[in-house]
């Protein structure tokens, strides 16, 4: 009779939890809240896993916990708030939710969620929830925007009819909850033996604005995991390996880190790899802490340079393998329509603007924007999309300035490239309207004699035929702006409309005319030599005149290529004019070494010409030096140069090049160490003074 009771009164709570906003609907006008800024990509995570006791046939090895691992590795190293619920009949463990920062901080909290008496009880899915959201509103971060992710091998199920009826009511609360509070729920149902009633789960996830998923077998939990991180966090994951171990059981990968907008860089792999390298961008190693879980191994690039960096992965030949790239970004889309109003007259200019920025630091060049694309997409008043146009690229961001015809819209932008995507939010209702014509003034009543009307007269242009050259350059391609105002006048119409016809370009060339003579033309490819556009130029009344431009385009890379070949050949001349004779030694050589005390002299050498390394005195201590890389230089004179390959000391100061004259003994100093001395002495066999050179 209790629990009957009990029931009765959490329905009447749940009807008047039902019913407080449709009478709020009647007293005021209900808008739609705009979402929250979350430039730093950074979340409230709560998991809410499912211990009841079917799971002991369902997942018995534990897989949902391999995916939690999964979806933690993710998670950037810094800002993230994370916690968890355990369920059954009650609640089994509850972790509160809190900052994590760094792996150990993450892994901690999936102990806790796995160091629980498994398996449990009953299927009470609306406790699970309602001590979720109560965590949240009591430990989270009211800065960041929170989430949901909710598991379970079942629907609601408890002892009896009473607190399964229970547990709903107390499900429906949490779930208008969490709608209010705009916290998307991400369900997963493993419904290993298809007994399930996935409905409900699905429900969950729909009212919420979430999103469901249903697997059948526990080892693809896993890969949910991974897409629910993907759409919640905005991120994309790149497949670069799905294959097996070649015979030599080395796979080498190369994969691209984008200039702009990425903060970490993770890689998964599936299946059993023995080792793994990394080599960065610049040639070197990078320094790795792989995670070697069960059925897969993650390991985390903390800020990476932008540019090709290359893994190595080491496995049993035929062994399958996947491997998988998933950028943490921090990467925000700001959308701008120029000027900001509500109302256009048809044929007025308005720009539309989209920039990217990381954080709060904006992409302020040219290559930040590299690789990535912009759409500005524009909607009917019913929502609609009924036009997609392009967007054009440069060091302030992605703009275009498209003609907008009579009628009411909004707009929107989306940016992709690099692996990731971005939606901005849209701008409107905004209304472009044709302006009713002035009213005709009153007649008067003893109106002065006009003179007859001047007679009108079409523009004319300054040139009819005008060729204009654009410079193609690599990566950035070409532009060509102008202004057609200067080139045609009129003399009764001090503005006039403009409107291309004729184009003759090729594939990779667009160009955007707008009615009031502003000309762009932009060269996406070097394919295009030439081409023209005639622009017709119309006044008030319909007279026009024609003017055609012809556009001679330049490759840079051609020019370029050309002067690196004169340079090239050049040099190349120069060194060999310059190229002088290997001089004569004329003489013996004999080097002394003297290490701590101990000195050793070498027989006398006598080369004939050119360089003659020291490593061909093989009866002499070594003294600090390479001697495959020092030798001795014959000057075809009585005198000869000693050649280090790092400075020496002699006679005071540090030199790599040391004058050695016949007759005598010279000693250099290496590192400035008095027990480490090397002594040569050159004796010529002709002491010709008039052969010195100074």
């Amino acid at each position: 009779m209790r629990r009957r009771g009990l029931a009765a009164v959490l329905s009447l709570v749940m009807l008047l939890a039902l019913l407080m906003p449709a009478a709020a609907a009647e007293g005021e006008e209900q808008t739609a809240a705009e979402p929250r800024e979350n430039p730093e990509n950074r979340f409230n995570v709560m998991l809410v896993l499912d211990a009841s006791v079917s799971l002991n046939a369902t997942d018995p090895r534990g897989n949902r916990f391999e995916a939690v691992r999964l979806f933690t590795d993710l998670l950037a190293d810094e800002g993230n708030v994370l916690g968890g619920v355990v369920f059954s009949t009650k609640v089994d463990r509850r972790v509160e939710p809190k900052e994590v920062n760094g792996r150990e901080e993450k892994e901690a909290v999936v102990n806790a969620l796995e160091n629980v008496s498994y398996p449990g009880g009953w299927t009470n899915i609306g406790l699970g929830l309602t001590t979720a959201l109560e965590q949240l509103e009591e430990n989270g971060d009211d800065s960041l925007p929170s989430v949901i992710i909710l598991f379970s091998d079942g629907n609601t199920a408890m002892e009896t009819g009473g607190l399964t009826f229970e547990s709903e009511v107390m499900r429906d609360l949490a779930l208008a909850k969490a709608a209010e509070q705009e916290i998307p729920i991400y369900s997963v149902c493993l419904n290993h033996n298809g007994s399930a009633d996935s409905a409900e789960m699905a429900r969950i996830a729909e009212t919420t604005e979430g999103e469901f998923t249903e697997v059948q077998v526990a080892e693809d939990l896993q890969k949910v995991f991974q897409v629910f991180y993907e759409l919640i966090y905005s991120s994309r994951s790149v497949t670069l390996v799905d294959d097996v171990f070649p015979e030599e059981g080395l796979i080498e990968t190369p994969f691209e880190v984008p200039g702009f907008g990425v903060e970490e860089v993770n890689i998964v792999i599936v299946g059993r790899a023995t080792d793994v390298a990394l080599t960065r961008p610049d040639g070197e190693p990078q320094e790795l802490d792989p995670q070697i879980r069960d059925t897969f191994t993650t390991f985390k690039i903390a800020a990476p340079i932008a540019g090709e960096w290359v893994l190595s992965t080491w496995g049993v030949p035929n062994d399958s393998i996947r491997i998988e790239v998933i950028y943490n970004t921090r990467l925000t889309l700001s959308f701008n329509m120029i000027p900001a109003r509500e109302e256009f007259e048809v044929g007025d200019e308005v720009a539309f603007r989209a920039t990217l920025s990381m954080g709060n630091v904006r992409a302020n060049s040219l290559q930040a924007y590299s690789g990535f694309e912009a759409v500005l997409s524009v909607y009917d008043e019913n929502g609609g999309e009924i036009r997609r146009i392009p967007m054009y690229a440069d060091e302030n961001g992605f703009e275009v300035r498209p003609p907008i015809e009579e009628g009411v819209y909004s707009f929107g932008t989306t940016v992709t490239g690099n692996s990731l995507e971005r939606v901005s939010h849209r701008i409107g209702p905004v209304r472009f309207y044709v302006p009713e014509p002035e009213p005709e003034p009153e007649p008067v009543r003893d109106p002065i004699p006009e003179p007859p009307p001047v007679p009108n007269t079409p523009p004319t242009a300054s040139t009819r035929n005008l060729t204009e050259t654009v410079m193609v350059w690599p990566f950035a391609g070409g532009k060509y702006t102008r202004d057609l105002n200067g080139l045609v006048h009129d003399l009764e119409d001090s503005s006039l409309s403009y409107t291309a016809s004729s184009p003759n370009l090729r594939q990779g060339a667009e160009y955007y005319l707008s009615p009031t003579g502003h000309l762009q033309l932009t060269l996406g490819n070097f394919r295009l030599r030439s081409g023209s556009l005639t622009v017709k130029a119309a006044d008030s009344e319909g007279l026009s005149c024609d003017v055609t431009l012809n556009f001679r385009v330049i490759n840079t890379v051609l020019i370029l290529l050309g002067l690196l070949a004169a340079a090239l050949i050049a040099a190349a001349i120069y060194l060999l004019t310059r190229r002088k004779p290997a001089k004569t030694f004329g003489g013996s050589l004999t080097v002394t070494t003297e290490v701590d005390g101990s000195v050793r002299t070498s027989a006398p050498h006598s080369p004939a010409k050119g360089r003659y390394p020291l490593s061909s005195f093989t009866d002499i201590d070594n003294v600090g030096l390479d001697y495959s890389r020092c030798y001795i230089e014959g000057s075809g004179g009585a005198y000869v140069f000693l050649v280090t390959d790092k400075p020496v000391e002699w006679r005071g100061y540090e030199t790599n090049s040391v004058r050695i004259d016949s007759g005598t003994e010279t000693t250099v100093l290496v590192e400035g160490n008095p027990n480490r001395k090397l002594k040569v002495r050159f004796d010529s066999a002709s002491l010709a003074f008039s052969d010195y050179e100074y």
